[in-house]
């Protein structure tokens, strides 16, 4: 070996020294402010308050230089194109190849019309098509651009809401993922837009065709901005399609001007509504069920059916509509649920059709005239049981374990024959056919895929939390898989409000599996996977409980040689955005990275801002001005629990910049705090995805950028090889 070589030998060494022991990072300084919130007499300090004011012009200077902690973690990924290709290839030649006598699934729409998106252009929001039912081809109904408000908008029609006798569509728009919605009408003859629209209503509005006029709700007017106001003041209106919305009747108020609680309905017939509201009488809330006539235009008066006392333990939910008779499922006197059917001119008189049984009720669906559906998960599976309206049994289908079934349904083109589909953690929904003459089972449809998922399983496995509680989980992963410590595993959840994440198919978390990964799913208690008992274990003061089974889930995949500290990541959105930072900040030494996504972050100041207000998540996780409720917020808030000079996990923070649900604010906030405090050996860095609401309004090129940047961080963090192994 000559001179020359050993010289580049040992300046090669001597830069890659220097270059990997440059490890600490230099984040940029911001404005501290000298602002504190006083609660119960305690004092708390809120340096980056100032950050909840999205106009501040400070705050455009400090995520510019985020964007540039970005752009130059982006520069470091020369596989890009590689795990590109991968993903597209598991997007793109997933194919279902379904039967010709199976109808698919429509968007929206009626026995005259159907509606369907088509993607045009990449950079911008799908456009909305439409023909009538007899029609070959859809067509553009109007473009997208024609509705936005600035250039830049990503415009979504989120929902259609036909009416065949008119020829008329209502269109839900919202823009840039906003949970704020606009309503335009459609005159389905002449194909265009009707001069007039609705404005402040939510994504939990809705509307009901009678004639040419609807009935709908929505909220007061404000000169807040949209991310981070309030939503008050919900009142019912009758409109006239064709008048300005200033001519529309008030029919009814909500009695909450909090912006707390909220009314319900929806059509009952053809003169008739269901109508759902909440009311106070000596100091006690009530839920009612009621229905209105609308035979009088000029007069709306709910005649009650059902009344009772507001409560986490006992709730109603209108299910199947039979004549005058309703089927309800409820969780009154049965925590795993039950339904029972109600008489809308008998007051309180309730009679049990389905019995609550030892597993969950997760749905109940119509499908016939004299039939319904309900199904219960089971153990890491689940399954549909047939009934009659009087509660007979006739068909149990259940579902393989580790798999989910769902979209139970009547067949649109065999008469007597129901439709529903089975999906997995590692292959797309499956679709079947089910006589309900003789109850055979037929497929419907079939897969083609880049990969044979008979190479993949899922387990259902149990694991022992803090307190001596046992949590199910779900991993999936590769058969034959070696268990020895080294496999990259990624604990996935959510974990709040009784929502269960079931097997579900994502290509990106495929992919990972493909390339010797373990995807977790726990069940934790706050999740609906034991039904309601199962979920308030998690909720509001027993919040630590879900945290603490994610803790203890990651223990257990360590101490049996699943994988281990250096391969174990974290990723939750929204509440499960909060659930991860939570564990993350009380034990960082057990994982490598954490990635959340759209998570309140601030608990203090929560409820101060949109959605946080509503019961909903004051009853999820409590109030600041409830001193007990504050001492609990306080002990697992991410943001007040950052310590100095601890060394977390590598960080990666996703939020969208228009997010109306969780105010984007959250993240920044904790950003800064980590970057303040935190150790600077460890990588905290945000992700912003412009134009986009809580996982909502992303164009494809925006989803395709996030999901590339998100993936290649998470592979690079846990060390898997951007090549999959042949």
């Amino acid at each position: 070996m000559n001179a020359r070589v050993i010289i580049f030998h040992l300046l090669f060494i001597l830069f890659s020294l220097a270059l990997f022991g440059q490890k600490k990072i230099n984040y940029p300084t911001v404005e501290k402010a000298n602002i504190y919130d006083i609660y119960h007499g305690d004092s708390i300090h809120d340096p980056y308050q100032w950050m909840e004011n999205l106009e501040d012009p400070r705050l455009k200077g400090w995520l510019e230089d985020q964007k540039d902690i970005l752009e130059k973690k982006k520069r470091q990924h020369v596989n890009t194109q590689n795990l590109n290709a991968q993903l597209y290839s598991l997007y793109s030649k997933t194919i279902e190849i379904v039967d010709s006598d199976y109808e698919p699934e429509l968007y929206f729409e009626s026995e005259k019309y159907q509606f369907d998106y088509k993607t045009v252009r990449n950079d911008r929001t799908p456009e909305l098509l439409f023909k009538r039912t007899a029609d070959k081809r859809y067509r553009v109904l109007f473009r997208m651009r024609d509705l936005r408000r600035n250039k830049d908008d990503n415009v979504v029609v989120e929902n259609v809401i036909i009416n065949d006798d008119e020829n008329l569509a209502a269109l839900f728009v919202s823009f840039n993922g906003s949970d704020w919605r606009e309503v335009y009408f459609c005159d389905l003859i002449k194909e265009e837009l009707l001069p007039e629209k609705l404005t402040f209503l939510r994504n939990t509005s809705w509307l009901v065709w009678h004639g040419r006029n609807v009935y709908y709700d929505r909220y007061n007017t404000s000169e807040e901005s949209e991310i981070t106001k309030i939503a008050r003041g919900q009142k019912l209106f009758f409109h006239n399609v064709d008048e300005p919305q200033e001519s529309d009747r008030l029919v009814y108020t909500n009695q909450d001007t909090t912006g707390k609680t909220h009314f319900r309905f929806q059509k009952l017939g053809p003169e008739k509504l269901f109508f759902s509201y909440n009311t106070e009488s000596r100091n006690r809330f009530y839920s009612v069920l009621s229905t209105v006539s609308l035979i009088d235009k000029q007069s709306f008066i709910p005649k009650n059916f059902l009344v009772y006392p507001s409560s986490q333990d006992a709730s109603f939910n209108l299910e199947a509509i039979f004549g005058d008779t309703l089927l309800l499922s409820t969780t009154s006197g049965a925590p795993n649920g039950r339904v029972v059917k109600t008489n809308i001119h008998q007051e309180n008189q309730l009679a049990e059709v389905i019995p609550q049984f030892d597993i969950p009720l997760v749905d109940v669906l119509k499908i016939d005239k004299d039939k319904v559906v309900a199904i219960y998960a089971d153990k890491g599976t689940n399954k549909a049981l047939v009934f009659d309206t009087q509660g007979t049994l006739l068909k149990s289908i259940e579902a393989p374990a580790g798999k989910y079934l769902s979209n139970v349904a009547l067949d649109k083109k065999r008469e007597g024959y129901l439709t529903f589909t089975i999906s997995s953690f590692y292959h797309p929904e499956l679709k079947f056919h089910l006589s309900l003459d003789n109850f055979k089972l037929e497929p419907a449809s079939r897969l083609e895929m880049p990969y044979d998922p008979e190479e993949l399983e899922t387990k259902y496995v149990t694991y022992t939390s803090k307190d001596g509680t046992e949590i199910p989980m779900y991993l999936t992963m590769k058969k034959g898989l070696k268990m020895n410590g080294k496999n990259p595993t990624l604990i996935y959840g959510y974990g709040g409000y009784g929502i269960t994440l079931r097997p579900n198919f994502d290509e990106a978390h495929t992919l990972m599996i493909l390339h010797g990964g373990i995807l977790a799913v726990p069940a934790v208690r706050g999740s609906g996977e034991k039904g309601r008992d199962w979920a308030l274990e998690g909720r509001r003061l027993k919040k630590q409980n879900t945290i603490d089974d994610f803790i203890s889930a990651a223990e257990y995949l360590i101490e049996n040689k699943y994988t281990s500290c250096e391969k174990l990541a974290l990723n939750g959105s929204s509440h499960g955005g909060l659930i991860m930072t939570s564990v993350m900040i009380q034990r960082p030494e057990l994982f490598k990275t954490v990635i959340a996504e759209a998570g309140p972050y601030d608990m203090l100041r929560l409820e101060n801002y949109s959605a946080g207000y509503t019961f909903t998540n004051l009853d999820e996780f409590g109030s600041v001005n409830n001193k007990t409720d504050f001492d609990n917020l306080l002990s697992y808030s991410p943001l007040h629990n950052v310590k100095s000079g601890i060394k977390y996990p590598n960080l990666l923070l996703i939020t969208g910049d228009s997010d109306t649900r969780v105010p984007p604010f959250h993240t920044y906030k904790f950003l800064a705090t980590l970057q303040e405090k935190a150790s600077n050996e460890s990588l905290y860095h945000l992700y912003v995805i412009p134009g986009t609401g809580h996982d909502q309004g992303q164009t494809n090129a925006d989803f395709s950028d996030y999901l590339i940047y998100k993936y290649y961080f998470l592979f690079d963090q846990l060390g898997i090889e951007f090549y999959l192994p042949r």
